[in-house]
């Protein structure tokens, strides 16, 4: 400030190259005073003779003066130009703030007290320094992390009970065989409790045996598993690492509940049997079964199943993931209601006017026994079928919008965040890019923070997922990608629910399985953070999307996030909409431009199959046990046929003397079992499909897959009920006739 005629006179004008908080445009400072002030400002009386700068221009060292360098030592950065705060806050004030020093009077006060006050007033969260606990948070992640051996036992449910099931056929079929030993144990005096405890401790001594291998060989299936996961499985665990830990307290509760289910097993399905008295074991009669009494039950049963069936296939809810479960519970009451109805029709008594009729007479001649069988095929083929049905392939993606990939044709992830727009050209020419290599190329970007990896290739516990920040209002306009599910009362596209703050909580969207299973959260749960100051904030999940690139965080809207972390500018995470056949010449441009930043260019449809494969790995275990849970089954139908047949050599010797061919012997036996097997798996395949109705209609069930499983399945159970057949005909002598 000056005083005289020249005041408000303007003494220069100053090109500066200072650009405002948007970097484009360079702001012009007009000096005005008194020009007697000139020699405060150097450089200032000579304006005329610079030349305007304008961005890109290059720096002249050689215009730098002696006079500039003394300045410079002197007052270092003490502008040159003063402006008044007001306007200084208006040209470069962004979402840091808009002071950058603060000046104190220093009446009155020392350095050593300001400092004091500044360090009591001043939390160091508020300048993002914080502690961790690393070992603590590895811990607690590793404490939740996927639990391998609940696992493989859930998947392998099945073919544990088609275990016990064959265990408990063939100890009937090896009392069976000594019946006229059994009788004369109680014909010479011993009790029919003494019969028992002594057949089974003889089960006792083959259980611990049959236990003590299987422990061994549960140990080397451990190993070929965990080689698998290392292999062909790895897709499964995201590439970790494993190794075999075996404990005592882990055989010995294997080793223990294998001998008690064995037990259990073999008991069941040998009371009737030790039930019968001397005289009818020493003939070698067969235990009759007992009048069927619950026939009105099971009819009441199938018809209620059956209902509630077709109810919640007429009632389908509109939301996707409900739908699925509604579907699902149907196919499972549709399941309950056909072995109700096979029990119910077990009840009934056949004619037997024909060998056919006298087929079908005799596949109800033990209840118990062939719906235990039915019931442990049937089950295995649903959940075959409908477990295959759930396989998604990142490649068979369709291009459109709502699909896993959002109809975005590359994904990109950089380590460093990339500042600016890329949809503009001022940002694609300063990063070297040639407008007409990307051209038709439309890029949606997305902020992210540091935080934990919630997609299912961490097998860990995410307690802080990444947090992810989207304009909502770019991919509600595409209406990319398909949501499972939302909160009720969102209307319209659930991208328009990232919008401000409800109740106290940021809205956000998860994929489903980061939501399922890496969380352990629900719709409407909350997550707490921290922001860049050390205040804690919360996130609520609104809505889930149904198997999309996007796991491994929640999304919140840009405002949210940059309110919350201002000093993390730029995107880290690009969804890349190009043209047709311009994919991979868009993603080289990219990568080689942004390599400093880390940035990798991936396909869209690979990402989504880098985390579908980890669930059809999933999917892919749980079908081999199930074929193996099969396989034991086919296995258990032909030894019910050798029981039943075995049961049955008296009568089988009498038609035979009788003039029955052993064709048409053996027609008869393979028809009543046969019927069996094929109503098991025709039944469990048809309630399968309405389970996976949606898939069905949908076109995505593999077939091919399923319709090979099946005729493996059928062409195994075949098999051995030929072998059962022919070994029963062969046992079937003479010397049988004498006990009709």
């Amino acid at each position: 400030p000056g005083t005289g005629a020249d005041v408000g006179k303007p003494i220069g004008l100053v090109y500066v190259g200072i650009a405002d908080a948007d970097g484009t445009q360079v702001k012009e400072l007009r000096l005005t005073g008194d020009r007697e002030l000139m020699p405060a400002f150097p450089g200032i009386a000579e304006a005329a003779s610079c030349k305007e700068w304008k961005p890109g221009m290059a720096i002249d060292l050689n215009r730098i003066r002696d006079k500039d360098e003394e300045y410079w030592k002197a007052h270092r950065g003490t502008p040159k130009a003063f402006i008044s705060l007001a306007t200084g806050q208006r040209l470069w004030a962004n979402r840091f703030g808009s002071l950058t020093a603060l000046r104190i009077d220093g009446a009155g006060r020392t350095r050593a007290g300001v400092e004091a006050v500044l360090a009591r007033a001043v939390d160091p969260a508020a300048v993002g320094l914080s502690c961790i606990d690393l070992r603590e948070r590895a811990l607690a992640a590793s404490a939740n992390a996927l639990d391998f051996g609940s696992l493989f036992l859930s998947l392998g449910i099945f073919l544990i009970a088609a275990a016990l099931v064959l265990a408990g056929m063939l100890m009937a079929l090896a009392i069976g065989a000594r019946r006229g030993e059994l009788g004369m144990l109680l014909a010479i005096g011993f009790t029919p409790a003494q019969v028992r405890r002594l057949v089974l401790r003889e089960s006792a001594v083959v259980a611990f045996l049959g236990a003590g291998l299987g422990s061994v060989a549960g140990v080397a299936y451990a190993r070929t598993v965990l080689a698998a996961l290392d292999g062909s499985w790895s897709a499964a665990v995201g590439g970790g690492a494993f190794a075999l830990r075996v404990t005592p307290a882990a055989l010995a509760i294997g080793f223990l509940a294998t001998v008690a289910g064995a037990l259990l097993a073999l008991w069941w399905s040998t009371r009737r049997i030790l039930r019968q008295p001397a005289r009818e074991l020493l003939a070698g009669a067969a235990p009759e079964a007992p009048p069927a009494r619950r026939g009105l039950v099971a009819l009441l049963l199938a018809l209620a199943a059956g209902a509630g069936a077709l109810l919640l296939l007429l009632v389908r809810p509109h939301d996707a993931a409900a739908a699925s479960e509604s579907f699902f519970i149907s196919g499972s009451c549709a399941l309950v209601a056909l072995i109700a109805s096979l029990s119910a029709l077990a009840s009934r008594r056949f004619g037997v006017g024909s060998l056919r009729a006298l087929a079908l007479a005799n596949a109800t001649r033990r209840r118990g026994r062939s719906l235990a069988l039915v019931t442990v095929l049937a089950s295995a083929v649903f959940l075959i079928v409908a477990v295959g049905a759930f396989r998604r392939e990142g490649a068979q993606e369709g291009g459109g919008r709502a699909t896993g990939t959002g109809g975005f044709a590359l994904v990109a992830e950089s380590t460093v965040p990339i500042a600016g727009d890329l949809n503009r050209g001022e940002t694609q020419r300063k990063a070297g890019l040639d407008a007409a290599t990307l051209a038709g190329m439309a890029v949606v970007g997305l902020r992210a923070n540091d935080g934990d990896d919630a997609s299912c290739l961490n097998l860990n516990h995410a307690a802080l997922p990444r947090l992810y920040a989207v304009d909502p209002a770019e991919l509600s306009r595409r209406t990319a990608f398909a949501f499972a599910a939302t909160l009720p009362g969102i209307t319209g596209s659930p991208w328009g629910a990232l919008g401000p703050e409800r109740d106290g909580a940021i809205p956000a969207i998860a994929d489903q399985a980061t939501l399922e299973w890496s969380l352990g959260k629900a719709l409407g749960d909350t997550v707490t953070y921290a922001d860049e100051q050390g205040r804690p904030f919360r996130v609520r999940i609104v809505a889930s999307l149904d198997h999309s690139l996007l796991q491994g965080g929640l999304i919140i809207s840009e405002d949210a996030f940059t309110q919350r972390f201002p000093s993390l500018g730029g995107c880290r995470l690009l969804l890349i909409d190009a043209p047709a056949g311009a994919s991979e010449r868009i993603g080289a441009a990219l990568t080689h431009a942004f390599s400093d930043h880390g940035l990798r260019v991936q396909d869209a449809r690979a990402r989504l199959d880098t985390y579908l494969a980890v669930e059809r790995t999933y999917l892919d275990i749980f079908q081999a046990l199930g074929v193996f849970a099969l396989v034991l089954g086919s296995v258990g139908a032909g030894v019910v046929l050798l029981q039943g047949a075995l049961e049955r050599r008296g009568e089988l010797a009498m038609m035979r003397a009788l003039g029955f061919t052993r064709s048409a012997l053996a027609r008869l036996l393979l028809g009543e079992h046969l019927a069996l097997f094929a109503c098991a798996l025709a039944g469990g395949a048809a309630c399968g499909l309405i389970a996976v109705a949606p898939q069905v209609s949908g076109g995505g069930l593999p077939w091919l897959l399923l319709g090979g499983i099946g005729a493996g399945l059928a062409l195994s159970g075949t098999l051995w009920m030929v072998v059962g057949t022919w070994w029963a005909l062969h046992s079937a002598r003479i010397t049988a006739v004498r006990s009709e």
